[in-house]
């Protein structure tokens, strides 16, 4: 804004109106959005049912997707709804270092780095800004520098914050000093995301340490459940959250599948065959629940803790 721009705000959880969200992007000649990939998936299905995109997005010069990995796929899907100047930013950071630390302009084929816990193909994030710096570090706090390892992110910098507003327990955890890493005293923010480096120096964010699981001893990505159940047919299945349920002392691993844009019914036992054919046993699903739709954040983040209300419904039910 302080270069001249207007900044447009949705009305109350305008956000998941998506008629709504073209409609004002169209009336108000915005230029410039910010699309998570769960969003980014809505609007594919939502153009995808005989409607066009060309009008409604005609003033789009820029269009940053962040918040979540972001698959090639999508990002082909939703290029295919913008004009063919606007410019694509995948972006990755945090409110409390500043949205957008690291960037990528998506091109083509050879942008394309194969995620080490889905085997989805998904687009980097780029590199810090030029006043910001980007670490990657194990379970022990240790340095990671090996091409494909996954370590969680840390970040220090001028766009660092420096605290939680009178919560200094949560400051604390978050806010750390790892001199043999940084050669001094600069603050790392932690950020919980998962990533790892690609051969070009560029970081790939794969997803979250809050989305692995304990199962029979045996530890499980959620992602990379969650990836073969869209595999099996992205056009029956808009989304999936995989979690952990505790019920009658027993941990249980719930697949929530949201339906596809056509309506079609899922048919959970082929997808459960499916798993069992790509998955070993303790990452197979127990239990397929299917939802007319997946719950969002009003930042466009599927609402994960809001998902899980549904197995003790489901529960509840039986």
């Amino acid at each position: 804004m302080i270069s001249g721009a207007t900044l447009i705000l949705l009305k109350p959880e305008g956000n998941l109106n998506l008629a709504y969200v073209t409609k004002t992007i169209e009336k108000k000649q915005v230029t410039f959005v910010v699309f998570s990939p769960t969003f980014t998936r809505a609007l594919v299905a939502y153009f995808g049912l005989a409607k066009t995109a060309d009008q409604c997005f005609a003033t789009l010069q820029r269009v940053n997707s962040g918040g979540e990995p972001l698959p090639w796929l999508l990002t082909k899907q939703l290029h295919a709804l913008l004009p063919a100047g606007t410019v694509h930013h995948n972006i990755h950071g945090a409110s409390e270092c500043c949205i957008g630390i690291s960037y990528r302009v998506p091109r083509d084929n050879s942008d394309k780095t194969e995620n080490n816990i889905s085997h989805e193909i998904i687009v980097p994030c780029g590199r810090p800004s030029f006043n910001m710096a980007a670490y990657l570090v194990n379970e022990n706090l240790q340095l990671i520098t090996e091409i494909g390892q996954l370590g969680e992110i840390l970040y220090s910098g001028g766009g660092v914050f420096k605290r939680y507003l009178n919560d200094v327990e949560k400051t604390e955890k978050v806010l750390i000093k790892l001199p043999y890493i940084t050669g001094g005293e600069q603050v790392l923010y932690r950020t919980g995301d998962i990533a790892k480096y690609t051969k070009d120096g560029n970081l790939v964010v794969v997803g979250r340490q809050d989305f692995q699981f304990k199962i029979q001893d045996q530890r499980i990505e959620a992602a990379e459940v969650e990836h073969f159940i869209m595999a099996y047919s992205p056009s029956l299945i808009s989304n999936c959250v995989v979690s952990k349920a505790v019920h009658e002392e027993q941990d249980h691993l719930i697949a929530y599948l949201a339906v596809g844009s056509n309506g079609d019914k899922i048919p959970i036992d082929d997808i459960r065959r499916y798993c069992e054919q790509h998955l070993a046993s303790y990452s197979v699903p127990s239990l397929f629940i299917v939802l007319p739709k997946l719950p969002v954040l009003p930042t466009g983040k599927i609402d994960r803790s809001q998902v899980r209300h549904a197995f003790f419904v489901h529960v509840d039910e039986k």
